[in-house]
């Protein structure tokens, strides 16, 4: 499969950051995800974006959520709400 091409765009400024933060190169994640280094640089210069697989296995890699990656957060991993929480708040929210 072939990688997105500009017209589809994303902005994955964040993977970049999140790479920062975490000390790793390009190679690195290269060599732990199988993603060529080439498909790594070519998003970084905006030539073509990720596939959602590739996000999916990028997130999971640098432990962040997709959605950091694409810029639609600017929390890396979601909150984590213990379920029984979360069931009292959305119950007391019931008319």
């Amino acid at each position: 499969m072939e990688e997105s091409t500009m017209e589809n765009s994303v902005n994955v400024a964040n993977l970049f950051k999140r790479m920062d933060e975490l000390g790793v190169s390009m190679t690195t994640v290269s060599n732990e995800t199988g993603i060529s280094t080439g498909n790594i640089s070519d998003w970084k210069k905006g030539r073509s974006c990720p596939t959602a697989a590739k996000l999916i296995q990028l997130a999971d890699y640098l432990d962040c959520s997709t959605d950091y990656i694409l810029g639609l957060t600017d929390t890396p991993k979601p909150i984590s709400i213990p379920k029984e929480t979360a069931e009292r708040i959305l119950g007391s929210t019931k008319d």
